[in-house]
Order: structure tokens, then sequence, then C-alpha cells
């Protein structure tokens, strides 16, 4: 059995992910893999020929909580205030 090597992946290994992708026929289209939305993209190689690939897309969960005895003014001004307070770290 050859011998599996583990390694970052490349631009230059998207042609094989797209081929890999089609494979599968996962039903769903290729998405679009920012660097921004992924902590982590690795490949599997086997003599220079990718086996595998995977990668980990962060996530955000945001929840709200709200006092339902303040005004209802009070409220959107205060889901205004939160939402730009966590658009900065999102």
């Amino acid at each position: 059995m050859s011998r599996l090597t583990l390694r970052d992946w490349t631009d230059a290994d998207m042609p094989k992910l797209a081929s890999m992708h089609d494979q599968m026929q996962v039903g769903y289209p290729l998405p679009e893999f920012s660097p921004l939305y992924f902590a982590r993209k690795a490949v599997v190689d086997s003599e220079g020929r990718v086996i595998a690939m995977a990668t980990v897309k962060l996530v955000g969960e945001a929840y709200i909580f709200i006092d339902q005895n303040v005004p209802k003014l009070t409220q959107a001004k205060s889901v205004k205030i939160l939402n730009e307070e966590c658009a900065k770290v999102a």
C-alpha cells in the first residue's frame, strides 16, 4: 500500500476537488471555499495523487434575549445596537 500524506490543500487541488464532488453526486453545488470561512483545508495524497480532501468551515450562531417588559421602541433600538456590535466580530 502506498504511503498516505497529509498536507494543506492549494488552489492547484481545486480541479481534483471538483471532480471528486461530481463523482460523489452529493446533490448540492460545490461550495466556494473562501479563506475567510474555512479554518482548515486538508488533503490526503498518495505519491502526488489526491485521495481525499476535507475542510472545517467556521459557522457563527447568534442569540438575542430581550426584556419583553420594556417599550417596543427600546427593544428595537437595543437590537440595532447589539447587531452593530456583534457584526464587528462576525
